[in-house]
């Protein structure tokens, strides 16, 4: 039976950092302030950009955690991609970092003389939990000033967030009582994905899927190989699938089942093997879940987070303790 295989690389993004300002309930890759305050060195971004381009990736989109909460480590980062014969199509930033005009316009001058000409700029009620929405305000307005491309995400809820009090941050109970409780619980359908924190948030708030419904029509997996929108992160961990890596010297050839046995497993066999493998050690299944990827991200997190294996895909460990 076939292994799984990462041949070429096509458009992704690397995560710099998983520090981050907020602990947003939908994070895909569970930053917050509890993890480290690591940074991609100058080596780390030297080796992967590198393997990026020889694997036929010549522009990416750089995300965290905050990329702007190191802003050297930023740099430093952004000189290697150049080096690289790397485009950077956009930073993605929640706008946490704004301190006045004249920093911020320092540091986005400083950007685009290091070929940065788009900054996307997260705007939800997620992110407004942590974040008052003056600071996105202030932030597109210094861009417009520096002529920096503003990337505006999401947009469509550039004018809800603006109905409240734009100074202050606001819970999503707040947001419930002003727009009414589908307003967040239809954002999945829209844009949000059952990875990360969102499969814990939204597990209170929506129905769930029985467990043998899922189980019924997922198959094999081959998500975390399509390479249409991968990403790498300051560890050097591949993820086509957050919380399941592949590392560097690994991609452009089959994987060795032996040291990734829970990735072949899903590629092969789907959810249902998986399921299998966690129940053989201890896992106790729910009667349903979100969806599949829910059911999945639970293993990986019994068997990285509760069980602590020591695995080389599961990986980075904090994604399956920092939730």
């Amino acid at each position: 039976m076939q292994n799984p295989q990462v041949k070429h690389l096509y458009s992704g993004g690397v995560i710099t950092n998983y520090y981050c300002s907020s602990k947003c309930k939908h994070c895909s890759v569970a930053s917050s302030p509890s993890w480290a305050k690591d940074y991609m060195t100058r080596e780390m971004a030297r080796k992967i950009l590198r393997r990026m381009r020889g694997m036929g990736c010549d522009s990416i989109h750089v995300g965290g955690g905050e990329p702007m909460l190191n802003f050297e480590g930023l740099k430093a980062f952004l000189e290697e991609a150049r080096d690289a014969g790397i485009m950077i199509e956009y930073i993605e930033s929640n706008s946490s970092w704004y301190r006045d005009e004249a920093d911020a316009l320092q540091k986005l001058h400083t950007l685009q003389a290091l070929g940065v000409d788009t900054l996307l700029i997260s705007m939800s009620p997620f992110h407004n939990e942590y974040i008052p929405f003056q600071k996105v305000h202030d932030v597109m307005a210094a861009c417009r000033k520096a002529g920096m491309r503003v990337f505006p995400w999401i947009s469509e809820y550039f004018g809800d967030i603006n109905q409240l009090d734009v100074c202050k941050t606001h819970t999503l109970a707040e947001y419930d009582a002003h727009f009414g409780r589908r307003f967040i619980d239809d954002m999945p359908r829209q844009w949000i994905g059952f990875t990360g924190r969102a499969a814990q948030f939204y597990k209170t708030r929506l129905a769930l899927t029985p467990l043998s419904q899922i189980l019924k029509k997922a198959g094999p997996c081959h998500k975390p190989y399509q390479t249409g929108h991968f990403h790498i992160d300051l560890y050097g961990n591949y993820l086509g699938c957050q919380g399941l890596a592949i590392a560097l010297e690994d991609l452009g050839k089959p994987l060795d089942e032996e040291k990734y046995p829970y990735s072949t497993l899903l590629y092969q066999k789907g959810v249902g093997a998986l399921l299998e493998a966690a129940q053989a050690k201890g896992y106790q299944p729910e009667k349903g879940y979100l969806s599949a990827c829910h059911l999945c991200i639970e293993l990986r997190r019994f068997l990285s987070g509760q069980l602590g294996e020591e695995s080389r895909e599961l990986q980075p460990t904090g994604y399956y303790t920092k939730v």
